[in-house]
């Protein structure tokens, strides 16, 4: 197998990490300000009534805690698979590539089949831990939400899944092509279902959905035609071996994810309960948070763009160019 990560071991480390971390940066500062232009979007423009809104935070925050578990498999595959492509072990590689993707489509419908079946026991938890109870939601917007999102969910766990695995063989330029489709499309099909066709939530869940699909799309062509790894279906089956050290890595990172999204709606409903009447705490709050989340952006993406360059030196034991690595970092 030819190695197409074998730059990761022999560029210069100052011009490799502008190389990878330079799109990711791209990436994520504009999904930060489709973002934030999609939620004032739907804050302002289309949501008039208390139940739309609070159906709105319900299905949000649900989202949001689902989405978390994206990464339990595949953020740490992707690490061990940088590590095993630089020790040249692409069969290995190859394997653990498989089982986590294998997982991944297995979780995902898990997931979705517990909250087709679960939905109102998650509402009520939701709306108890994390708006005091305070929520008069509507089942008629949120049904129908909960079952495109779940139906469509193997679309939105793999578009993320497969993302770390274009990271994880240096192929940041990708990665950012296939966030930027999923989040310039989103942007747009939210402005079709809602603003044309005033979906309301099932327009959200659709644009969620469809966004993925088209990112997807272009994901599979790159591993069918550029990638190193290639699925096969003896790698698909799943093994303890190869699994074990992902999710370990994954766990971590679900629940830091997890803490980080409670402890943020947490703040984000003391902010309302605390600001009533008080116009410019809640401004300032608000700005604060809108900075806050720009400038993470760049320490996310510098994150994600080093780690298949540290995780491939030291698979191949290039300790001096790996010393170099976090120095620089």
């Amino acid at each position: 197998m030819e190695n197409k990560s074998e730059f990761l071991g022999t560029k210069p480390v100052g011009k490799l990490l502008l190389r990878l971390t330079i799109p990711l940066i791209i990436a994520l500062l504009a999904k930060a300000v489709l973002s934030l232009s999609t939620s004032a979007f739907l804050s302002i423009t289309l949501f008039t009534t208390d139940s739309v809104i609070e159906s709105w935070q319900l299905t949000a925050t649900l989202s949001e805690l689902v989405s978390c578990f994206a990464v339990l498999f595949c953020f740490g595959g992707a690490i061990r698979v940088s590590k095993l492509i630089g020790r040249q072990d692409y069969e290995e590689a190859e394997k653990t590539f498989g089982n986590c993707i294998s997982m991944q489509v297995l979780l995902s419908v898990v997931i979705a089949v517990i909250l087709i079946f679960f939905k109102e026991s998650f509402f009520h938890i939701i709306d108890k831990h994390f708006f005091s109870s305070t929520l008069y939601y509507s089942s008629h917007q949120t049904t129908p939400y909960v079952i495109i999102y779940a139906v469509g969910l193997v679309f939105i766990f793999l578009t993320v899944a497969m993302n770390f695995f274009i990271i994880a063989q240096g192929f940041t330029f990708t990665a950012m092509i296939s966030i930027l489709i999923k989040e310039f499309s989103y942007f747009l099909f939210i402005r079709l279902f809602l603003g044309l066709f005033h979906l309301t939530l099932t327009g959200l869940a659709l644009a969620d959905v469809l966004s993925s699909i088209l990112s997807l799309l272009w994901i599979l062509y790159f591993f069918n035609k550029k990638s190193m790894l290639k699925l096969s279906k003896r790698n698909l089956i799943p093994h303890i071996k190869p699994l074990l050290p992902c999710i370990l890595l994954g766990g971590i990172a679900l629940i830091l994810q997890i803490s980080n999204k409670a402890m943020s709606r947490k703040l984000s409903q003391a902010i309302a309960y605390h600001g009533k009447g008080n116009t410019f705490n809640l401004v300032t709050a608000s700005v604060f948070n809108t900075v806050r989340y720009f400038f993470m952006q760049p320490l996310l993406a510098i994150g994600q763009g080093v780690q298949p360059i540290i995780s491939y030196n030291y698979g191949a034991k290039n300790i001096d160019r790996l010393k170099k690595v976090i120095k620089l970092v």
